[in-house]
């Protein structure tokens, strides 16, 4: 019986060591399973929060990028309304510099008829289109210090009661009073000065001073001589003699060289045909002609009917080739 229990017991023993084995191997499986099963997680894991770090990297960028662009929207602004109330302040100290508060009174003019004063002004717009189309107008331009004042002035919302022309021989003088109330501290303030302008045989040369002295600048206010020349193949030269402005004065060695001004004029598209199409200026007996270079026989009026014809015969080729309704009403068409 003793022999029985022992076999007995060892077998029990073996038994229970192996089912330790078995439990052994079992919770390996599950640790094995469980490292299987978490280890693919562990990289779903990773690869879910990549995308997120970089939707966070762009969206950091796009906020730099933004708040860059408002910076410097920002500071652009604020620079440029500086600067305006800057420049805004310091036109308004020149404005009372070269301004009074009291206007000039001229001598009255007798304002010309409306309907005289349009055909005057188309008379000039006629003869300046046609110098721009290349065309030789018909007639010298005159008008007198009467037009100018009673149509050109007198008919100006700016200019009527604040400008006044005078002709002698030679000379053209303009007073004026002109209103700064579109410039900063200008209201109720006027310009008021004297421009004179010389026409010489050889010179040329303009002047404009204030009547009241601007503090800290030389009198006159502006002052231009020029050496005039008219070469053979019609072109002006206009040289520099001497030129003052404010208190700047044209250098001597500019002077010196001599240089024609009037070749940045003859440059110009626009202005080199009126150029072409002038002879000169002239200012006689209170008026002031603009003389046309005629290119081919002047118009000749000893016989009535000579003249008539060929004035004709301009205008005709006038009308073929101008079309604004100004020039069809100067004609009376």
């Amino acid at each position: 019986r003793t022999t029985g229990n022992r076999q007995q017991h060892i077998g029990y023993n073996h038994i229970m060591e192996n089912l330790d084995i078995d439990m052994q191997n079992i919770d390996m499986g599950v640790s094995i399973m469980d490292m299987e099963t978490l280890l693919p997680k562990q990289e779903s894991k990773d690869r879910a929060t990549k995308p997120l770090k970089k939707s966070r990297r762009s969206r950091s960028c796009c906020e730099v990028f933004l708040y860059t662009v408002l910076f410097v929207i920002g500071l652009t602004t604020t620079v440029a309304v500086a600067l305006g109330i800057w420049g805004y302040k310091v036109m308004g100290r020149e404005v009372i510099r070269f301004t009074v508060t009291t206007p000039l009174s001229f001598e009255s003019a007798d304002i010309m008829d409306e309907d005289d004063c349009n055909v005057e002004k188309e008379r000039a717009e006629l003869f300046f289109d046609m110098l721009v189309a290349g065309q030789e107008p018909i007639e010298d331009l005159s008008f007198s210090a009467a037009t100018i004042n009673g149509c050109f002035i007198a008919y100006s919302d700016y200019l009527r009661g604040n400008m006044f022309v005078s002709l002698e021989e030679k000379d053209l003088s303009v007073k004026m009073s002109l209103p700064a109330y579109f410039l900063p501290n200008g209201n109720h303030r006027y310009f008021v000065a004297e421009a004179e302008l010389n026409l010489g045989s050889t010179t040329f040369s303009t002047r404009l001073d204030t009547l009241t002295p601007v503090e800290g600048i030389s009198s006159p206010t502006v002052l231009a001589k020029f050496d005039t020349h008219q070469y053979e193949d019609e072109e002006f030269d206009f040289k520099v003699q001497y030129g003052k402005f404010l208190n700047w004065y044209v250098p001597q060695d500019y002077i010196e060289q001599r240089e024609n001004i009037m070749d940045y004029l003859y440059e110009d598209p626009e202005i080199a045909p009126i150029l072409s199409g002038v002879q000169g200026l002239s200012i006689n007996h209170d008026m002031i002609t603009i003389h046309v270079r005629r290119s081919g026989d002047e118009v000749n009026d000893k016989t009535e009917n000579n003249g008539m014809g060929r004035r004709m015969t301009n205008y005709y080729g006038i009308m073929k080739s101008a079309s604004s309704s100004s020039i069809q009403r100067f004609i009376g068409f």
